[in-house]
Formats: structure tokens, C-alpha cells, sequence
């Protein structure tokens, strides 16, 4: 129940009707933490990176930033501080800080992201190409061109390799 809960609320936020979908995941929540034990931490753990995405679509970044660090404790408890998962919350993380101007602590989050993606998936994953899309626009935005562009450039480099060079995030990274 827990789950078709967690999953009917994330399609209410395709809709964008977040206060629905918010209170359906959160009921999800609800039930895995009665469960623990049962359930497993690292399912708590996708619930509250759900909420966290409805929040931050519903562009509210401090509860989104609540809960995607909660869910970070929990996969870090659950499976390990070097994890894909563990990597996911950082990144969003990172994009919520980097949307209220906090681009110090987005670039730490984008480089504990960027590190872990490399580690597990390789150098020329496309999740190590976003990573690198997000560090060069705030080496960009720093006004440290030249940090910025050998990012720019690895993340080309990366995604020409991975997508059709037409791609659009391709487009994006050239650009």
C-alpha cells in the first residue's frame, strides 16, 4: 500500500498538483517508518528523495533541501557513504543550493557527486557529464573561464561519445 501511496502521489506532481502528491508520499512516509523493520532503509530513503523532488518542482527548496538531507543520512546509513544513491542526493542537493545562490556549498555537493559517479560508473558516464555541466556554470558564473571550459570540455566530450552529437544537452554543453 505504502508504495502504490508513493507512487500515485509522484504521478499528482506530473500533474502538478503538489499539495496532493505531498500528501500522499507523505502518508507512504508514514507507513515505512511504522514498518521499519520491515521495511527496508533504504526504501524510507526513496520516499524522501520523492518528497524532496515534489518539493523542489513545487520550488519550495527548504523543505526540499529537508528532506533530500534526510534521505542522504538515510542511504549513507543503508548502503554506504560512496553509493550511487548517496551520490543522487548530492547532486540534487547541490541544484537546490545552487537555485537560492548558494554556489559554494552546490560546487562541494557537485564534486562529492561528480566523484562518486566516476568511481562506480567510469569516466565517461553521462551522470559524470552533468556533474561537470553543473561545476563549469559555476566556475562560469565565478568568472574562472578557464575551470569552466575544461569542464565544459570534458562534459562534450562525454556526451558526443554517449548521445548523438544533435542531442540537446549536447547542444547545451557547446553552447
Amino acid at each position: 500500500i505504502s508504495q502504490a501511496l508513493n507512487f500515485v502521489g509522484r504521478n499528482y506532481a506530473r500533474r502538478k498538483q503538489f499539495g496532493k502528491a505531498v500528501e500522499l508520499c507523505t502518508e507512504s512516509l508514514k507507513m515505512q517508518k511504522e514498518l521499519l523493520g520491515e521495511v527496508e532503509l533504504v526504501d524510507i530513503a526513496h520516499s524522501l528523495l520523492s518528497i524532496g523532488d515534489i518539493m523542489n518542482q513545487w520550488e519550495k527548496p527548504e523543505q526540499a533541501l529537508q528532506f533530500y538531507e534526510e534521505a542522504l543520512n538515510s542511504y549513507e546509513e543503508a548502503v554506504g557513504f560512496d553509493s550511487l544513491d548517496v551520490a543522487m542526493c548530492k547532486y540534487n542537493i547541490g541544484v537546490v543550493k545552487k537555485s537560492v545562490g548558494e554556489s559554494e556549498k552546490a560546487l562541494k555537493c557537485f564534486g562529492e557527486a561528480l566523484k562518486i559517479h566516476r568511481t562506480k560508473e567510469g569516466d565517461k558516464s553521462l551522470n559524470v557529464a552533468t556533474d561537470l555541466f553543473q561545476i563549469a556554470q559555476i566556475y562560469d558564473s565565478y568568472g574562472n573561464l578557464k575551470k569552466a571550459l575544461a569542464c565544459f570540455e570534458e562534459c562534450v566530450r562525454i556526451r558526443n561519445d554517449v548521445l548523438d552529437e544533435d542531442h540537446l544537452d549536447v547542444l547545451a554543453a557547446r553552447r
